[in-house]
């Protein structure tokens, strides 16, 4: 009881610390904001497992480029290594409240997961143009380091300026809640995973996977060769007219949609800041 009290206080606490942030967000009242907290969250967890567990190689020549695989395979040459650069995906809290929380839910985590985790750095900087024009919102965005066992794992939190209510998940019932032991310990598990994936991205439109490639010319090569496969096939689109440039965070970049499949692919190049 004295828990649950203490809970209690902290969400009133937190609604009057925020309140302004929260109301961008039309988030007014505590029901809506524990949901949300909780959805965030379900949202950051799930998003480490899948960067844990996605193989780049099955990614693009298995789901992505199943019918082109010569593009899988020049996309692969390309790689820095084997495994995503990061998930990028819309958060509803403010930013303020995720910096707020950081450490609690890793201490969280780290209780619950009996390993070390821990946030390495992260990075706070407006979206660019082209960004906040497809969304038409101002958007800011967190890159959010978390040391993982013996893995380095990025996130790419969107803060976009709308209405709580333009991101539901995609089924209207019950989000799978899953332990974080049957999540990281527990292969059996992978079925629930990828429902709650579906639940919980099902409606992010901008939620992708990103790879990193090995030099700036290999982006300008490869947005070219995208652009002709997505004006040849409508599967597929372009998220940028041209490649996009960001100079808060070193990266260069395109994006192609899969339509069919709701998945979102950046290749980037990252520049040392």
């Amino acid at each position: 009881m004295v828990e649950i009290a203490r809970v209690n206080t902290i969400i009133t606490e937190l609604m009057q610390k925020y309140r302004e942030a929260l109301s961008v967000k039309q988030i007014d009242d505590e029901r809506t904001f524990r949901k949300i907290l909780c959805r965030d969250y379900e949202k950051i967890l799930h998003a480490l497992v899948e960067l844990k567990s996605v193989q780049l190689d099955s990614l693009l020549c298995d789901d992505f480029f199943r019918t082109e695989p010569g593009l899988a395979v020049d996309i692969l040459a390309m790689t820095k290594n084997r495994r995503l650069n990061h998930i990028g995906f819309e958060i509803i809290e403010p930013i303020e409240l995720i910096l707020h929380g950081i450490e609690y839910w890793v201490e969280h985590l780290n209780k619950n997961l009996g390993i070390s985790i821990e946030v390495k750095k992260y990075l706070r900087f407006p979206a660019s143009k082209n960004f906040q024009q497809r969304v038409n919102a101002a958007t800011e965005i967190m890159c959010i380091w978390l040391q993982v066992e013996d893995q380095v794992l990025m996130l790419e939190l969107f803060d976009i300026s709308r209405s709580h209510k333009n991101l539901p998940p995609d089924k209207s019932g019950v989000i799978y809640h899953i332990t974080p032991e049957m999540l990281f310990a527990d292969n059996r598990r992978a079925g629930n995973h990828r429902e709650a994936m579906q639940s919980l991205f099902g409606n992010d439109a901008i939620w992708h996977y990103s790879i990193g490639l090995s030099a700036r010319e290999d982006v300008d090569q490869l947005h070219e060769r995208l652009g002709a496969l997505a004006n040849r096939n409508s599967h597929y689109k372009m998220a940028y007219a041209v490649p996009v440039e960001n100079k808060y965070d070193g990266t260069y970049h395109t994006k192609l949609i899969n339509v069919d499949q709701h998945l979102e692919l950046e290749l980037c190049h990252i520049s040392p800041l």
